[in-house]
């Protein structure tokens, strides 16, 4: 079995498209669904850094931070790994591998963002050392 994380690239959309929206807890709305555009942006957006974790040449999990340089910062939103790979330390691999690049990179501080109910990421977020900081909205709207 053959692992590796590298950095997402454009002929990965379709399955991390197939990804997110396998999770209802990656959108902050239900009627919300991740499309083309969205993934351009994850993939290739100027603060955008995306990492997939591939087995077998197969995308089984992804982790998404938005990194500021000029601030020292990321946000750090999104960590979903396939349903069939779960509970296999791949979160714990994905994370740490993006937080050593983002350290060698110079970023010294890491926001995380969750949904009040992702008891999944508030776990995660709290084995890794995060503070809890203050409870937050989230508000949207479809412009037409």
């Amino acid at each position: 079995m053959k692992e590796v994380i590298r950095i997402a690239v454009n002929k990965d959309s379709s399955r991390i498209i197939e990804l997110l929206n396998s999770e209802k807890m990656l959108t902050s709305n239900d009627n919300l669904i991740y499309n083309k555009g969205h993934i351009y942006e994850i993939i290739n957006g100027s603060k955008s850094k995306t990492f997939v974790y591939v087995i077998d040449k197969k995308i089984v999990g992804l982790i998404n931070f938005m990194v500021y340089k000029l601030g020292r910062y990321a946000e750090f939103y999104i960590i979903i790994i396939d349903n069939k790979y779960r509970k296999k330390g791949i979160a714990r691999k994905l994370y740490d591998f993006a937080e050593d690049k983002l350290r060698k990179s110079g970023i010294n501080l890491i926001y995380g963002y969750t949904l009040e109910n992702n008891n999944p990421m508030q776990i995660m977020l709290e084995k890794l050392n995060f503070d809890k900081g203050k409870k937050h909205y989230f508000y949207s709207k479809v412009l037409k």
